[in-house]
């Protein structure tokens, strides 16, 4: 009941403020806020991947715009979503939602995961790709709006875990594996969970991004 409450306060904050009190502007920043929300409940919960989409639903507050076993049956993939598959492919089935310049974005969040070198420069150049994506598309287009959810998330989602790694490291506790897992795996991770809300988006189900995205980092991350 605490993340159920929790949740809709911070949504409700969300909600209510306006966009340029967003990193960058975004207008689709909620998605980001509601992924870290979402997913912070299936990890300190440590929901196990073929619970996590009745929990999302019974315990951390999100309310489907569909039947549970709807939910459960259109977002199954996040099961078992391959996090190895670079964005721009697991896109490909929706291009023609987007235009060349939005398609693009997601060619370079790819670049960024596989060259950063480090968390903080992957950090740095995440927030110069919102901050162009904000001041260069249209965000009245469905696919600019897809991009700028994705990218949200995966601000929202690189600081996450970068938080997580540093205190597995300081603690050495063995609660998170993310002290093992270096700079590509964690945007491995970060990747799938681009995916989960720009698939979902892609799908014409929006409302559902940071909650399905969450779902999906939950699962590429137990699955590391």
């Amino acid at each position: 009941m605490r993340y159920k409450t929790l949740i809709a306060s911070t949504l409700l904050l969300a909600a209510g403020c306006g966009g340029s009190a967003f990193a960058a502007g975004n207008p689709q920043d909620r998605v980001g806020v509601q992924h870290n929300m979402y997913l912070d409940c299936l990890r300190s919960n440590r929901v196990p991947i073929e619970d996590m989409l009745d929990y999302l639903v019974g315990q951390c507050g999100y309310k489907p715009e569909m039947s549970m076993e709807q939910f459960r049956r259109t977002f199954e993939w996040t099961y078992d979503l391959d996090p190895t598959l670079p964005l721009a492919k697991h896109m490909d089935p929706y291009r023609t939602q987007f235009s060349e310049r939005e398609y693009r974005f997601f060619q370079r969040i790819d670049e960024v995961n596989a060259k950063a070198g480090s968390l903080e420069n992957a950090a740095a150049l995440y927030e110069r790709l919102e901050q162009e994506a904000v001041s260069t598309l249209d965000p009245r287009s469905k696919g600019a709006a897809n991009v700028l959810a994705s990218l949200s998330v995966g601000r929202h989602s690189l600081a996450y875990w970068t938080k997580v790694e540093g205190e597995s490291r300081a603690a050495g506790n063995g609660l998170v594996t993310t002290a093992r897992w270096g700079w590509g795996k964690v945007l491995a991770v970060v990747g799938a969970d681009i995916a989960g809300a720009a698939i979902t988006t892609g799908m014409g189900l929006a409302p559902a991004a940071g909650a399905v995205a969450a779902g999906a980092s939950n699962a590429v991350s137990q699955a590391m």
